[in-house]
């Protein structure tokens, strides 16, 4: 009995997260941050191809949580692998750059698109980003990583405890 009482404080909870958006908008650079897997960038522009997985532990309060952020291109050429990608994830994370407002539009289709579907939704909490209706439900955060990362990843945090699954 004593077992599964403290067995439970140090049980790692699982999560899998896909990061989807149009090309070049962020989508490896915010998983890197989030992940603190920063390393410096040479700025030239390197696309991910079908998809990254990248794999890490946080802690969120009491409770540490193992991750697999799935970074996948936003380059049509993979569309087709799409599907196969988001089939078994418990959140997904959309990124577009705002000042690139072609990048709305195409963050549309792929909400649009049968491959990436959000089965919980939240109040968005930021006017200013430019997204179309289809987002309204879906909680947006700006992010500024060089000025307001620690709150990003705060925010992620937190997303990725209601992404848990739920365990019998």
């Amino acid at each position: 009995e004593i077992y599964k009482k403290y067995s439970r404080l140090w049980q790692h909870e699982q999560t899998k997260a896909s990061v989807v958006g149009p090309v070049a908008c962020g989508k490896t650079y915010l998983t890197n941050f989030l992940s603190e897997a920063i390393e410096q960038s040479s700025g030239e522009y390197r696309p991910t191809q079908a998809c990254r997985i990248v794999e890490y532990e946080t802690r969120q309060g009491s409770q540490y949580i193992e991750v697999q952020l799935w970074d996948i291109s936003g380059d049509k050429k993979f569309a087709s692998c799409w599907p196969a990608l988001v089939s078994s994830v418990n959140g997904v994370v959309f990124v577009y750059n705002q000042d690139q407002p072609q990048q709305s539009e195409e963050l549309d289709q792929l909400y649009s698109s049968s491959s990436f579907k959000i089965t919980e939704s939240r109040t968005p909490n930021m006017d200013s980003l430019q997204l179309s209706d289809k987002f309204e439900n879906v909680r947006t955060v700006a992010s500024d990583i060089p000025s307001a990362g620690d709150q990003l990843r705060d925010d992620f945090n937190n997303f990725l405890l209601h992404c848990l699954p739920e365990h019998e």
